[in-house]
């Protein structure tokens, strides 16, 4: 499935790396990034100032891909399973099982690993005001109607 993979670093005892493939949805996404949502939302920045922000945001992209990834491997050893690694490739992530889960209950739990990452309410509040409050300070342009109201 994975052609060239680089290894990124490990944590926890698992292996993150990178497939090839991953370089062109990276470079997609920074691209689109810097030269069509940023500056729509924010006229006037230096064109460096985009290609920055474009990398910071792919770069958030692909973090919160490897923390839903590591949900899953860590679901995983908790039932018993060896994990390979994760790689991230052009369609996002994967953990690697060395075999199948022992049971529906641990292929189930590790399916839903990946929807909420962390459980407690430090992890999810938090963020998720950070976010949320983030998301509501942006300016961006004014809608205008078009009946010209």
């Amino acid at each position: 499935m994975f052609g060239t993979r680089i290894k990124l670093f490990s944590l926890l005892g698992f292996e993150v790396k990178i497939d090839l493939s991953w370089l062109f949805i990276a470079i997609l996404i920074v691209w689109s990034l810097a030269t069509g949502l940023f500056p729509f939302y924010y006229e006037g920045l230096a064109t460096s100032t985009y290609w920055i922000m474009g990398v910071i945001g792919a770069l958030g992209l692909f973090a919160s891909i490897i923390v839903h990834e590591f949900s899953h491997s860590l679901i995983a050893r908790r039932f018993g399973l060896a994990m390979k690694g994760i790689t991230l490739f052009v369609f996002g992530g994967v953990a690697e099982m060395h075999e199948e889960p022992p049971s529906a209950k641990a292929e189930f739990s590790m399916a839903l690993a990946g929807l909420r990452p962390f459980r407690g309410p430090e992890f999810t509040s938090v963020p998720s005001s950070i976010s949320v409050n983030a998301f509501f300070s942006m300016s961006p342009p004014a809608i205008t109607s078009t009946t010209g109201r």
